[in-house]
C-alpha cells in the first residue's frame, strides 16, 4: 500500500464531481520525479513536489515515487475507485487515506510593491542561462535582445483589442518544443500576474480559452497548464511568488521563490519567469507613468 501524501483542494473536487468519469487513467509520460496520467482531456500528475505542488497532482515521497516508476510503461492503466479511495495499477495500491490538501488558487493581491519588483529583476540580473527563445531573461520590457515580432506580441497580450490578442496569443501557444512549449509556459507566467495584480483584458482569459476549445495549437500537458491558469490555479511556488510582490514580503521568500520556479524542466522554469517577468515590468512602466 502507497499512501498520497497530498493534493489539490481543486483538484479533490473535480475527482469528487466527476468520480463516474475518471475512473481509467492511462499514463501519457514518464520523467525522472513522477509521470502524467490521462483520463480524456484531464491530465493528473503523481510524483514528488520537486517543482512545488502543482494543481493537478497527487504528490508521493521520492521513495514511493521511484517504486511505482520502476513498475509503469507507457500505455499501463490505473484505475480510480472513489468508493474506495484508492487507484491501482498492476498489484500497487495508492491510498487517499491520509491525504493532505493545498490550496492552488491564486488570490488576487492588494498592491504592488515597487521595492519587490526591483528585488525580482535583481534576481533575474544574476541569471545566465537562456530561456527557451535562445535569450536571457528580461529586465527591460522593449528589451532589444528580443526580435521584433516577438516582442510586438508580448505588446500585443497587453491589448484590449481582441483581434490583436488572439494573434498575440497564437504567437506564443505552441511556440518551441518540448511537453511544454516556451510560448505556452510564458503565457502560465504572465496569467500568474495578472491573477495577482490584474493588468490584462477581462477578455484575455475567455479569448484563450475560445482558442484551446476550437483549435489544436499545443500539447496536451501544454493546454492543461494554461487551462489551470485560466483558472486562477497554479504551483504553490508560484501563488507564493507572486503574494511575495506585495507590499507585505516575509523576509527572503521571493529570492527563494524566484530560483525555485527557475529549476523546473530543462527551460520551463525560465520561460515561465519570462512571462511573469514581463508582466511585472508591465506593471512597473505603469507605475513610473
Amino acid at each position: 500500500m502507497i499512501f498520497i501524501q497530498k493534493m489539490s483542494k481543486q483538484l479533490k473536487e473535480q475527482m469528487q464531481l466527476d468520480q463516474d468519469k475518471l475512473t481509467s487513467w492511462k499514463v501519457h509520460s514518464i520523467f525522472k520525479n513522477g509521470f502524467n496520467l490521462m483520463s480524456g482531456k484531464q491530465l493528473l500528475f503523481i510524483g514528488t513536489d520537486k517543482n512545488g505542488e502543482l494543481p493537478f497532482s497527487l504528490h508521493l515521497t521520492a521513495r514511493d515515487t521511484k517504486a511505482i516508476l520502476k513498475e509503469i510503461s507507457i500505455g499501463d492503466t490505473f484505475h480510480y475507485d472513489y468508493e474506495k479511495k484508492v487507484m491501482t495499477v498492476h498489484q500497487l495500491i495508492l491510498s487517499f487515506d491520509y491525504c493532505s490538501v493545498y490550496n492552488s488558487i491564486l488570490p488576487l493581491q492588494q498592491k504592488i510593491s515597487i521595492n519587490q519588483i526591483d528585488s525580482a529583476l535583481e534576481e533575474a540580473e544574476k541569471i545566465l542561462a537562456l530561456n527557451g527563445f535562445k535569450k536571457r531573461l528580461p529586465l527591460f520590457f522593449t528589451t532589444i535582445e528580443y526580435d521584433e515580432s516577438f516582442i510586438k506580441s508580448i505588446e500585443g497580450l497587453f491589448s484590449n483589442e481582441e483581434q490583436i490578442l488572439k494573434e498575440s496569443m497564437l504567437y506564443f501557444i505552441g511556440r518551441g518544443m518540448g511537453l511544454t512549449p516556451s510560448g505556452d509556459d510564458l503565457l502560465v507566467g504572465l496569467l500568474s500576474i495578472d491573477s495577482g495584480y490584474p493588468l490584462l483584458d477581462e477578455r484575455f482569459r475567455s479569448i484563450l480559452m475560445e482558442l484551446l476549445e476550437t483549435k489544436s495549437l499545443t500539447t496536451i500537458v501544454a493546454e492543461t497548464y494554461l487551462r489551470y491558469a485560466s483558472q486562477h490555479k497554479y504551483s504553490t511556488t508560484i501563488v507564493s511568488f507572486v503574494g511575495e510582490l506585495n507590499e507585505h514580503p516575509s523576509g527572503n521568500q521571493l529570492k527563494v521563490d524566484f530560483n525555485t520556479i527557475l529549476t523546473n524542466g530543462s527551460t520551463s522554469g525560465l520561460d515561465t519567469m519570462t512571462g511573469m517577468l514581463f508582466g511585472i515590468l508591465s506593471e512597473k512602466r505603469r507605475i513610473s507613468l
